[in-house]
């Protein structure tokens, strides 16, 4: 069975990262948000936002293909400058809401 999709994982620092960041990680931060948004506008990414006990970042992105999903986190800016981990899951989406 092939993925449809894969799911982005993020792994923070630390789990009071969204309390607690530095102003250098946030900046890293910004960085990682316009990087998203951008995804989310050309298509390459369904939904992304954090967890609210710190535990992980969640996206899904909207390939099928493990390099591409490789290609997309490795230049994410919180993965390339080391802030965070990142692990992919190929995941199928059998069920949608109307829009998605």
């Amino acid at each position: 069975m092939q993925p449809t999709n894969f799911l982005y994982l993020l792994t923070p620092p630390r789990p009071t990262f969204l309390r607690d960041a530095t102003p250098e990680e946030m900046a890293i931060m910004g960085k990682h948000r316009a990087y998203l948004e951008a995804a989310a506008a050309s298509g390459r990414l369904m939904v992304a936002g954090p967890t609210l006990d710190g535990v992980y970042g969640v996206g899904i992105l909207t390939t099928g293909n493990v390099a591409e999903a490789e290609s997309f986190a490795a230049g994410d800016p919180v993965v390339s400058s080391g802030l965070m981990q990142y692990r992919l899951h190929p995941w199928m989406a059998s069920i949608r809401a109307p829009g998605l």
